[in-house]
């Protein structure tokens, strides 16, 4: 693998990440659910939660919903989903950290 752009070796700079480009993650993210899927197995977000993403009719509306769990569970939680999100989109990732 590449070496990331940026450092994201704690969870204050994940979460730092996240909140940084949380307009951009809104609009960009288009692996939503494989994410909720992978955040929910690790016990990262709770099943209400999840149904409330589910639920949600585009990638941008389940990944507000998405952002509302990332908040409630703080850094430890922001973490996971960038590293889910490193899995799944690192070509976004990637971009966004030059």
């Amino acid at each position: 693998a590449e070496p990331s752009p940026l450092c994201f070796r704690n969870s204050q700079n994940s979460a730092q990440f996240v909140d940084k480009y949380m307009p951009q993650l809104i609009q960009r993210v288009t692996m939503v659910m494989p994410i909720a899927d992978e955040l929910l197995a690790e016990d990262m977000i709770h099943e209400e939660m999840y149904s409330n993403i589910s639920a949600a009719r585009t990638n941008q509306s389940k990944m507000r919903e998405l952002f509302k769990a990332l908040h409630s569970g703080g850094n430890k939680v922001k973490s996971a989903f960038l590293s889910t999100l490193r899995e799944n989109e690192p070509n976004l990732v990637q971009d966004l950290g030059k």
